[in-house]
């Protein structure tokens, strides 16, 4: 009877000990701010002594014959994932008889890491046990981490086996499947499942919105996050600091700065506390508008508040003072920034050598350029493709061509954007051979272009009246299911095609990516369709749209006029 009590005092302390433990870094995690969108990750270490002191004591019970409960080993596992050690973690599940707290625990460990596959075979040994049945909790792991791989199909067969197995979803669930919806742009398919869980009596909470406000802002749908958020407040469930700065991006993001700024006051007045990175986006906010100053006495504000800055703020202000052609203010700031032991990152860099390159400081900002890899910064591409753009047109085409030949040096492979930059700067010193050699070498090493570089190509030969040239990479373009931009379709018009024949491979355009462009806001165009009495800005809509038969509400009585103008467009086509 003794030694029985001895050996559940001895396992109640190693217990007691572990969940010590797990509670400071609970606690720890709470106070460490998280910004995911989908479901928290522990970031905070469990503590390394405590673990270490609680796995001897279980070593010395178990030699002694003694079995520790399911509890102890549970928290010894959760303890162990915490730190990282998946292996000692795997000894110990070894050492025990599986419980789905246990599988629960390794399982979360290895989606969180990242380890999916690892994952999905301990969950499929779990289905062999018979005696363990899964729960909504291991489902909720495995779909979330499958939804952020990019592994959507296998997330939403989880989801729907899981609900053949009759486990309810929760609202973690459901939040997984929204996020992965939203991740894909499925924004109707995010509402499906908002709604259902909403129809199931399952209530969304703050993660859920967040999730939907932060994804429709980002695509620049404002007024439908706005929509959640004005939602939140009729079902009670308190906006927190990230729905706050999310939907204040969202604003800035659309250009609504004065409505950022009052959802920004409202927030305080609601007694939450912004922190570094809701001050970083308002201040984004007024840098973008142009609005320096303001953007400095927020920045002040945040300091006089108590929110140390950290690198975000000050590169974000930089960057701002250097589009305005603030030098002198963005050096204070770069001063000011070093002497709290700030040191510069490379976005840092890459927008002080923007900002000295805008700002005609060429030679400046080449020796930056040379002096960062001295201080453990390596250049990537779009460093590159700054310099390149900026030496290109102060007339430094040579150096901007050795600097391009340079990049595979240093380990790196051009990009689509330092290729598509390069471009530009010799169809602009009207080279137009050493501009088509490159196009195909940039294919032959497997970089393919991508529309903005086929703009720029058109662009560069119409402008040098090469038109069956620009007409090539049209069609080029065309049949890779790209769609030029309007600037590029307006400049058809006023190089050397002709009205119709501009028309007619827009219309080819139109036809195979269905992008409907602007082609009508030039003399030209307007004279030519004047001619077969059609207004000019109604086709803007219905003449692209007519090649399928769709005519839209309110033209339909200009149908045959349509047809006339199609006919026109045939019998001149260049295709």
């Amino acid at each position: 009877m003794k030694m029985m009590m001895i050996k559940s005092v001895l396992i109640a302390c190693i217990t007691l000990l572990l969940l010590t433990a797990l509670t400071e870094v609970t606690d720890a995690a709470r106070r460490t701010p998280h910004r995911s969108k989908a479901v928290a990750t522990d970031s905070v270490a469990y503590p390394q002594g405590k673990v270490d002191h609680g796995f001897c004591l279980l070593g010395e019970i178990i030699k002694r014959g003694h079995h520790p409960n399911v509890i102890t080993f549970g928290t010894l596992i959760q303890g162990l994932c915490q730190q990282g050690k998946i292996d000692s973690a795997f000894q110990v599940f070894g050492k025990m008889r599986p419980t789905v707290v246990s599988y629960c625990v390794i399982i979360d460990t290895l989606c969180k890491g990242g380890l999916v596959d690892e994952a999905l075979v301990l969950f499929s040994e779990m289905l062999r046990d018979s005696d363990v049945v899964p729960d909504v909790v291991v489902y909720s792991s495995l779909i979330n981490r499958l939804c952020n791989s990019g592994r959507f199909k296998e997330a939403k067969r989880f989801f729907q086996e899981m609900a053949d197995r009759g486990i309810s979803a929760n609202v973690k669930t459901y939040s997984c499947m929204i996020d992965g919806h939203c991740l894909l742009g499925q924004w109707e398919e995010a509402r499906r499942y908002f709604d259902e869980m909403m129809d199931r009596g399952i209530s969304p909470d703050s993660v859920t919105f967040n999730i939907l406000i932060d994804s429709h802002c980002k695509d620049g749908m404002t007024e439908d996050a706005w929509g959640f958020f004005l939602l939140m407040d009729k079902i009670n469930i308190k906006p927190d600091q990230i729905t706050y700065t999310s939907m204040i991006d969202g604003l800035c993001l659309t250009g609504r700065l004065q409505e950022a700024v009052k959802l920004f006051d409202s927030m305080v007045d609601r007694g939450l506390e912004p922190d570094e990175i809701t001050y970083s986006v308002l201040i984004d906010g007024y840098c973008k508008n142009r609005k320096l100053d303001e953007a400095m006495q927020l920045f002040q504000k945040m300091k006089q508040n108590g929110v140390k800055p950290a690198i975000v703020p000050y590169t974000i202000l930089l960057r701002g003072l250097y589009q305005v052609g603030r030098m002198k203010t963005a050096q204070r700031f770069l001063d000011e920034m070093q002497s709290i032991g700030l040191s510069p990152n490379e976005v840092t860099y890459t927008t002080i050598m923007d900002g000295l390159c805008r700002n005609g400081k060429m030679e400046e900002a080449t020796k930056l350029f040379e002096a960062m890899e001295g201080i453990g910064i390596s250049a990537d591409n779009y460093m590159f493709s700054i310099l390149i753009h900026a030496l290109s047109k102060a007339g430094r085409l040579a150096d901007a061509r050795k600097l391009f030949e340079e990049i595979p040096e240093k380990g790196l492979a051009p990009d689509v954007v330092t290729y598509s930059t390069m471009m530009v700067g010799l169809f602009n010193n009207r080279m137009f051979l050493e501009a088509n050699k490159l196009i195909f070498e940039m294919e032959e090493k497997g970089c393919l272009p991508d529309s903005r570089t086929y703009d720029i190509i058109i662009t560069g030969f119409l402008e040098g009246k090469q038109t069956e040239k620009a007409l090539q990479f049209l069609r080029l373009m065309r049949e890779r299911k790209f769609a030029p931009s309007d600037s590029v379709v307006r400049l058809n018009f006023r190089w050397g095609w002709g009205v119709l024949q501009a028309a007619a491979a827009v219309r080819e355009v139109a036809i195979t990516t269905g992008h409907c462009c602007c082609i009508l806001k030039s003399r030209a165009s307007k004279a030519h369709f004047d001619r077969v009495g059609i207004h000019p800005f109604a086709t803007e809509e219905f003449v692209m749209r007519s090649v399928s038969g769709r005519v839209p509400p309110g033209v339909k009585d200009q149908k045959e006029k349509i047809i006339k103008v199609k006919k026109i467009m045939s019998d001149r086509a260049v295709y």
